[in-house]
């Protein structure tokens, strides 16, 4: 991910980031890894990638605050597909579905120019289960056509495959 401001932090200050964000991820006290992130913030505030990631750590329970933290990530760094395609999927799972398709459209989008297919099939994948939910059952059809039985793992262990979606939007059924 790419950081939201040139000269946010100088070469040698993005090599210490870079270690100190590993050292981060692997507290296992939430607390601990909040109150890291927070005073890494105090001194880059214009630091994208440490929004991103204070975000999927909130995630675990603050989903509204994650969603905070993908949106100043976004407004650091709008063209970066992770930070779009999470936050889509946290718009998901706090069932704002036309926020989070419109997440999605961009991750997509900017995949595309960088030449990478990492969050394309993913985002299908949930754009398809936000229109089920929305109502819009042919476009979720759309979605699923040529995605692979493996994309979208993440929902499928909330219940969600590819089948289950094809077949709700056939059914016209809406999820429950």
């Amino acid at each position: 991910m790419a950081n939201g401001e040139k000269g946010s932090a100088t070469v040698d200050e993005e090599a210490d980031l870079s270690e100190t964000m590993s050292r981060i991820a692997r507290l296992t006290s939430r607390t601990e890894r909040f109150a890291e992130y927070d005073r890494l913030l105090e001194s880059f505030p214009r630091h994208a990638e440490l929004y991103f990631r204070r975000g999927l750590s909130r995630n675990l329970g603050e989903r509204k605050a994650a969603i905070e933290d993908m949106s100043a990530a976004i407004a650091l760094n709008p063209a970066e597909p992770a930070t779009l395609y999470f936050r889509g999927l946290f718009n998901l799972e706090e069932r704002d579905f036309s926020a989070a398709i419109a997440d999605l459209e961009q991750a997509i989008i900017y995949d595309q120019e960088l030449d990478s297919k990492y969050y394309a099939e993913p985002a299908r994948f949930v754009i398809a289960v936000a229109s089920l939910h929305l109502g819009d059952f042919d476009r979720a059809l759309r979605e699923c056509e040529g995605l692979k039985p493996n994309t979208g793992t993440y929902l499928a262990r909330k219940m969600w495959t590819l089948d289950e979606v094809r077949t709700r939007a056939k059914k016209r059924s809406y999820p429950t």
